[in-house]
């Protein structure tokens, strides 16, 4: 999987935390009072600078995904079919990633320039981590798309040989759950990580 596209990953997940961290900006922006335009942008340049740049990056990363999604569900696009050994919900919300979601919340202040300069240290730290170790969170993005993340046990004819992927992140628009034993098909973006593109070859669009 592209590390660019990784990234787009992560930044969607954290879209509660941009969203607050927006919501805190404006909020400290509109407390205070000032005379001139000039003296408006001195003042809160902390605050402007941090909204303009998480807006720009987090614009990206949407617009990335959009279309990742957009060209990966097309029927040529497929890359193979795999049987479902097992499936169950996956349970990546958990306590490291909100730990990594709150803290940020009561740890730093995104009014100050120290503030904003640590979170961005804590931040890419836990982006390096994220993105080499493969982690993929849910995000509301997938929610909006229908998708959801199922851990899953395939079997794959990869080279004409069958092989069986373990522990496997699946994200489907379909209950996985119900399509153990049955066949998928699906798109590979990296060796344990699957879109499940079955409901293209029945012509869902949306």
């Amino acid at each position: 999987m592209d590390n660019k596209f990784k990234f787009h990953m992560l930044m969607t997940s954290f879209i509660p935390l941009w969203v607050s961290i927006i919501l805190i900006g404006i909020w400290s922006i509109v407390g205070r009072s000032f005379c001139s335009f000039s003296q408006f942008l001195q003042i809160n340049y902390i605050e402007l600078s941090t909204i303009f740049l998480i807006l720009v990056i987090l614009s990206t990363s949407l617009i990335a995904l959009m279309r990742f999604f957009s060209t990966k569900s097309k029927k040529h696009e497929n890359s193979g079919v795999g049987k479902v050994l097992s499936a169950k919900k996956s349970n990546k919300l958990v306590s490291d990633f909100l730990l990594a979601y709150v803290l940020p919340m009561i740890a730093f202040d995104f009014t100050s320039l120290q503030g904003v300069l640590l979170f961005l240290i804590y931040f890419c730290v836990l982006a390096f981590l994220s993105i080499r170790n493969n982690n993929v969170y849910t995000n509301i993005l997938f929610e909006f798309k229908k998708y959801r993340m199922y851990d899953c046990g395939l079997e794959c004819t990869i080279g004409g040989e069958k092989v069986i992927r373990d522990d496997c992140t699946v994200f489907s628009r379909s209950n996985m759950i119900i399509k153990v034993n049955s066949e998928i098909t699906y798109f590979d973006f990296d060796n344990d990580i699957y879109i499940d593109l079955s409901h293209t070859l029945k012509g869902d669009k949306s």
